[in-house]
Formats: C-alpha cells, sequence, structure tokens
C-alpha cells in the first residue's frame, strides 16, 4: 500500500500483484497515477487499468495500447491531476 498526497487529501492506494520487472519507484508512479485517474472522476477498476498501463508504458517505451486506455491515460496523466488543483 502507498500512501499519496493528491488533489488536497492523502489516499490510500493498493498496489497490484508487482511485475517483478518494477521498481520501488514504479510503485510510487502508479500510486500517483491511480490518484489522478481516480481524481479525474474514473472508477477504481478503470483508475488500476490506466496505472499499471502508465508504468508499463514507463518500463517498455514501445508498448501501445488501444485508442481507450491511450485517451485514458492522457487525461490521468494531464498536469492538472497529478498535483494539488489551486
Amino acid at each position: 500500500m502507498r500512501l499519496v498526497y493528491s488533489n488536497g487529501k492523502w489516499v490510500s492506494v493498493n498496489l497490484p500483484s508487482l511485475d517483478p520487472c518494477w521498481l520501488v519507484s514504479d510503485t510510487w508512479y502508479y500510486a500517483t497515477i491511480y490518484a489522478a485517474a481516480v481524481n479525474s472522476g474514473f472508477l477504481e477498476k478503470r483508475a488500476r487499468i490506466i496505472a499499471e498501463a502508465a508504468v508499463n508504458k514507463r518500463i517498455y517505451p514501445e508498448i501501445s495500447y488501444d485508442k481507450g486506455i491511450e485517451s485514458d491515460l492522457n487525461e490521468a496523466m494531464n498536469p492538472n491531476n497529478l498535483s494539488e488543483k489551486a
């Protein structure tokens, strides 16, 4: 579990079964993207998918997903969603 500060509140994020290729920094990245996706209005299940896809794209830059996931990734990774809103 990771505790991240997102959009003015602390969010507890349960980690998925970890890929052996993931580093500790990848778990924090997952938690950050997950919290941003939830703050963007995605359901928890979709936020988990988005966060895992984001980590996989970070580890394997050549990977590509279908248009829907790519669009959701772009929305969740919008800088306004990754940090506290003013």
